[in-house]
């Protein structure tokens, strides 16, 4: 048998491989609406092929994996001839980790999110979930307590102390392209995890690795039955499918967790052992569990089916299918039988997987999942980093693993600026970023503290109240200006020197793949480039307009443009438009897109009045389906009042003249400006032709030539302290 686990470990290290994938609930996303929303909508998923690929192709594989079932089986019969009611009044703990891989996305879920997924397994596994009793009349009395519950680890292999979660930045959020058993996802954590960058015991641990999205396409979740003891072998999951809450929250039941738990410990669907259910070829075929009756298996709450008549093997008489059962695809999962309680513990009693090492109390001393962990780590979480002046952030406490008694805050420019609230709220009105420090003490009087430098960025205006211009010239690089950019990958929005609309400079986001384009698989990819914070509060009317360039490189992919607005600095945001088809500017490229002058497109949106506020964001959110290059230039926002250009001029006594104009241009200030003048010309498309002026000292007076520029209408910006004036100028 040592040779055996010996084998299987080398085995799945490997082919890298899952055999029973169990997707539950087979999602898709819906970029339709500004927020990613799952439909719950059954597909093919990839359990049949892999397992038939896989059988087929790896003779040693097929072999290993025949030994492993044989050995449970065995296992499982010595263990129903040993039940007595010691053993069946045994709780079987098992400590879990959730690895969470993410790109600071929406994946990054909570612990908390984490947590509420454990207190939902210990419901579902001991029967006390809160509609365990609602089950149709058939199944009353039938619902068993398994006897099982789940505890988050406390202690990782080298004994440092962290949540029972492990965080770890990288792409494979995005999950795997070839049929392996999350090895890519498997090395990350293993190198670059926040807890501890070594090998995780896959008998000392459930593992549960949280990403983004799956290799098996479509699928909400997937894990393997009992066969090698290997970290990769356990389970996976969608992000929304943890829990109850967070990302979880109006998508999931909390119930995939249960149901992904249940292979785990070696169960079938109710049908068998496939994904495929309603096919009535399912009657011939069981999951090996007596008290579940035969059946085809459901795709929806089919209370009355009874699809495999003549059902007598275990009930004597025709009995409907347990479609309430947590393995089947009902949506209305509530229990597991007696029967799959029994197949269960048999595999927590087998060495196969190592699931007999789990429960032992020197494993669970080990790992600290234990009933009493002591508090060892301060430790928080917000709401939000960044907001603008005025706003609010509520934290959390997180700290671990002990109970804690008191808690005392310091909020840098913060008020209140410190709380010994368990869960305090903190407003912010200056621009900054600021410290946060949470010091808890337990009932032994065991103190720890954290300091979280630069935790809050309370953002500020963009310098002046007004309009907005950006063609590229004046940075280098995104780092440290005034643009926020975001990718759910490693490829970012640069700045580009090689091409651009105007002057000598754009934004550029490269391709996704890099040995050739039309890569399918990054269709889920999104960059944003965040706008910094503006205040519109005095105008009621804006337009906000730039230039592109892009290409398809396959036929039949599509990259994505949407233009978002936010009146309350990012805390909600809202499609104005899409550019999808209209993105595209030229012909089909498979080489690497560099656009010529006539491949520049252009496209408006109206600012109304509504998103006229003191805190307007807008971003720019580019979904990648496989596209060549992208290319952004000459950003601006021009902006409107109320009251005529003529009026606010006399209103501010400014006065431009001669206009039309040929030589050069004056401007007359009736009042003294008490701020230093900034003066920039623009053509009628937006584009900046010339700075004329910087940061000139008051005066009454200033001249400039304008006979070098062509004739036609420009738009002339006056910056006068914090208030922006835009004027028409006719060059003749």
């Amino acid at each position: 048998m040592k040779l055996l686990a010996e084998s299987l470990v080398f085995s799945s290290m490997k082919f890298l491989l899952i055999l029973t994938f169990s997707a539950i609930f087979i999602s898709q996303f819906n970029y339709a609406q500004d927020s990613v929303q799952l439909e719950r909508k059954i597909m093919e998923c990839g359990h049949s092929r892999a397992q038939h690929h896989l059988l087929q192709r790896n003779p040693e594989y097929r072999f290993l994996f025949q030994q492993a079932q044989k050995q449970l089986s065995e296992d499982r019969a010595k263990y129903l001839a040993e039940k007595n009611e010691i053993r069946e009044g045994t709780v079987y703990t098992i400590p879990v980790v959730f690895h969470i891989l993410h790109n600071d996305g929406p994946e990054k879920i909570s612990i908390a999110q984490c947590k509420s997924a454990i207190d939902k397994m210990n419901r579902d596994f001991s029967a006390s979930n809160s509609d365990v009793n609602d089950v149709v009349d058939a199944f009353k009395g039938k619902q068993a307590n398994c006897e099982i519950q789940f505890r988050l680890a406390t202690k990782a292999p080298d004994g440092t102390c962290f949540p029972g979660v492990t965080y770890t930045k990288s792409s494979k959020t995005e999950g795997d392209v070839a049929w392996v058993n999350g090895y890519d996802q498997v090395h990350a954590i293993l190198e670059g995890n926040n807890v501890y960058q070594g090998y995780w015991g896959g008998s000392n641990y459930m593992h549960v690795f949280v990403c983004k999205s799956l290799t098996i396409k479509g699928a909400a979740a997937y894990t393997s039955l009992p066969w090698t003891t290997d970290m990769s072998s356990h389970i996976y999951s969608l992000h929304q499918r943890i829990g109850t809450i967070g990302t979880a929250a109006g998508v999931s039941d909390g119930t995939t967790m249960s149901h992904e738990v249940g292979h785990w410990l070696n169960l079938h669907h109710p049908w068998g052992p496939t994904n495929d259910p309603e096919l009535t070829s399912n009657c011939s075929t069981d999951d090996d569990v007596k008290d579940t009756p035969l059946c085809i298996g459901v795709l929806s709450c089919k209370l009355k089916m009874n699809s495999c008549s003549g059902d007598n093997s275990y009930w004597g008489f025709d009995q409907i299918d347990n479609v309430e059962n947590f393995m089947d695809y009902s949506h209305c999962s509530k229990m597991f039988t007696e029967g799959q309680k029994d197949r269960m513990r048999a595999a927590l009693n087998s060495s196969v997987g190592g699931r007999n090492q789990l429960w032992k109390e020197s494993n669970l001393q080990k790992v600290g999942a234990v009933d009493d962990p002591q508090l060892c780590s301060a430790f928080f979480e917000s709401n939000n980093k960044q907001v603008c002046a005025g706003q609010s952030i509520e934290f959390t406490d997180q700290s671990f693993n002990g109970q804690v008694v008191k808690w005392s805050w310091s909020f840098e420019g913060g008020t209140p600026s410190t709380s010994n609230d368990q869960n305090p709220v903190v407003t912010y009105s200056s621009p900054g970023d600021y410290n946060v420090t949470l010091v808890v003490e337990d009932a032994s009087g065991n103190q720890y503290d954290n300091t979280e430098t630069n935790y809050i960025t309370v953002l500020s205006t963009d310098g002046a109240k007004g309009s907005f211009h950006e063609g590229f010239e004046s940075i280098s690089s995104f780092v440290n200006s005034r643009w926020t950019i975001e990718s759910a990958n490693e490829i970012n929005w640069e700045v580009f020197s090689s091409t651009a609309f105007s002057g000598s400079k754009c934004a550029r986001l490269k391709a996704r793949s890099g040995s050739g384009f039309g890569a399918e698989w990054n269709a889920k990819d999104f960059d944003l480039m965040t706008s910094p914070h503006l205040d519109l509060s005095e105008y009621s009317k804006g337009t906000l307009s730039f230039k592109y360039a892009h290409v398809q490189s396959v036929d039949s992919l599509r990259d994505k443009l949407r233009i978002q607005f936010s009146k309350d600095c990012g805390e909600t945001w809202s499609t104005k438009k899409l550019l999808s088809s209209k993105l595209i500017t030229a012909d089909i490229q498979t080489g690497n897109f560099t656009p010529k002058p006539e491949h520049w497109d252009s496209t408006s949106i109206t600012i109304s009045e509504s998103f006229c506020s003191s805190n307007f964001m807008f971003r720019l959110k580019y979904e990648s389906g496989g596209g060549n290059n992208a290319y952004l230039d000459d950003i601006n926002i021009f902006l409107e009042n109320s009251i005529s250009i003529e009026e606010r001029k006399e209103y501010l006594k400014l006065k431009i003249y001669p206009n039309p104009a040929k030589e050069s241009v004056s401007l007359l200030f009736e009042n003294i400006p008490s701020s230093t003048i900034s003066i920039n010309l623009f053509d009628s498309q937006g584009r900046i032709i010339d700075e004329i002026a910087r940061n000139l000292s008051p005066r009454e007076h200033i001249s400039f030539p304008i006979s070098q520029y062509a004739k036609g209408l420009y738009i002339l910006e006056t910056r006068i302290g914090e208030t922006i004036e835009h004027s028409k100028l006719l060059l003749q």
